[in-house]
C-alpha cells in the first residue's frame, strides 16, 4: 500500500523477496520490527521491483532503506551507507544483477530516485551481505545471527533520522527533467 498523498517524515522500507535465501533478510528484520516496540516510521516492505516506492519516497523527508547485499566474501556483514552524504555512495550502479528479485539494484534505484528528484533529503542505507541469493525459503545462519545486531542499529538510527528528516529543507535541485527551454 502506498503511502498517503500526504507528507511523511520518515519511511522505512525493507527491500527483497523472502523466497530467494537471504534476500529475505530486510523481510525478517520487518517482522522483528513489527513485534517490537513502535518504531515511528511508517514500514513499507518491497518483495518484487522496488521501483514502485519512488512515489513513496518523494512524500518522505527521510528513508531508511534496508535490503540484502550480494555474496563477496563476508556473509553477515552489516554495512550503514549514507547515500545523501558528500561522497558518492558505493553501491553498484548497474542494474540488478542476473537472478535478482529487484527489477532495478538498489544502486541504480537511488540514482534513479535522484535523477527524477524523488530521493528525500536523507537517506539512509543498512545492507547485509548474503551468504546465498538463490531460490528458498530461510536465511543462512549468518544472515540470522546479523538479525539482533540490524534491529538494534535500525532502531538506533531512526530518532536520528526522524529529527534531521524534520529539520532538513526539502531541497530542489534541477534535474536534466526540469530544465527550462530559453526562448530568444
Amino acid at each position: 500500500m502506498p503511502v498517503p498523498a500526504s507528507r511523511c517524515r520518515l519511511l522505512l522500507c525493507c527491500i527483497g523477496n523472502p523466497l530467494r535465501g537471504d534476500d529475505g533478510v530486510a523481510a525478517a528484520l520487518a517482522r522483528r520490527l513489527r513485534r517490537g516496540a513502535p518504531t515511528g516510521a511508517l514500514l513499507r516492505c518491497s518483495d518484487d521491483d522496488p521501483a514502485g516506492l519512488l512515489d513513496d519516497w518523494a512524500r518522505s523527508d527521510a528513508l531508511l532503506c534496508v535490503d540484502a547485499a550480494a555474496p563477496a566474501g563476508r556473509p553477515g556483514r552489516i554495512l550503514r551507507l549514507d547515500a545523501c552524504g558528500p561522497r558518492p555512495w558505493p553501491i553498484a550502479p548497474e542494474v540488478a544483477p542476473p537472478g535478482s528479485s529487484h527489477g532495478l539494484g538498489l544502486g541504480a534505484l537511488l540514482r534513479l530516485a535522484r535523477a527524477l528528484d524523488r530521493l528525500p533529503p536523507r537517506v539512509v542505507v543498512y545492507t547485509v551481505e548474503a551468504a546465498e541469493l538463490g531460490l528458498g525459503r530461510g536465511l543462512s545462519p549468518a544472515a540470522r545471527a546479523a538479525l539482533p545486531e540490524l534491529e538494534r542499529r535500525v532502531r538506533e538510527e531512526l530518532p536520528r533520522l526522524r529529527q534531521a528528516g524534520g529539520s532538513a529543507r526539502r531541497r530542489r535541485p534541477r534535474s536534466v527533467l526540469q530544465t527550462s527551454v530559453e526562448r530568444p
